[in-house]
């Protein structure tokens, strides 16, 4: 589990540590804006973190407003023995690896869908226990292969929106297209992945 940051992020919660105490203090008297002031606080680095390990900007946002909502319903269980940033971002890593596991078993045998896919490699990065080192490996080169096989323009908006985490409006303004029209593509090509996956892994002797 690695919640690493980025040496501007650890000098940001180093400075803020005194400040995080006192809000959580009030917090816990009912303080509801100072609750929000912690939310001000610590909100880019666990949306850092969790856009890092989800791959989707979106995804991170919405994790995000858990981790906080749940963070203000169990505020009384932080004792104060780390740093609060670190108590929100294993708030953040449980959610993030809930969300992946539940992505990751939508599809089972054989795996026809590319978000399944990528959460199964996303798991297997964050270095979780409970999937099979071989089925992974198969997996990955399965999908690595299948990408392979798209169009350029195809690979391209995987990597940003699936790797990058860049959103389908990101995307589409900076192609001049609507949003709409790059969801619809991105619909195409997990289904063109999807079925290259499904095909590859039930392949008598090949990657199944």
């Amino acid at each position: 589990m690695d919640f690493s940051t980025t040496s501007s992020e650890r000098r940001g919660d180093d400075s803020s540590s005194a400040v995080s105490q006192s809000l959580i203090a009030r917090a816990r008297d009912g303080d509801r804006s100072a609750f929000g002031e912690l939310v001000r606080l610590h909100e880019r680095p666990v949306r850092t973190y969790l856009a890092r390990l989800l791959g989707d900007l979106h995804a991170a946002d919405d994790v995000a407003q858990d981790v906080f909502m749940e963070s203000f319903r169990l505020l009384d269980r932080y004792r104060g023995e780390g740093a609060f940033q670190s108590w929100l971002l294993a708030t953040a890593h449980h959610k993030a690896v809930s969300l992946l596991r539940s992505q990751a078993r939508r599809r089972t045998e054989p795996v026809a869908d590319i978000e399944a896919a990528l959460a199964t490699v996303r798991l297997s990065k964050a270095g979780e226990p409970g999937f099979d080192p071989a089925e992974q490996e198969r997996l990955g080169v399965t999908l690595a292969t299948c990408l392979e096989k798209l169009p350029a323009k195809s690979r391209s908006l995987v990597e940003r929106h699936y790797t990058s985490g860049e959103s389908a409006e990101a995307i589409a303004r900076s192609l001049g297209r609507s949003g709409s029209a790059v969801r619809m593509a991105l619909l195409r090509i997990r289904t063109t992945l999807g079925e290259c996956i499904a095909r590859s892994l039930a392949l008598p002797g090949g990657t199944k």
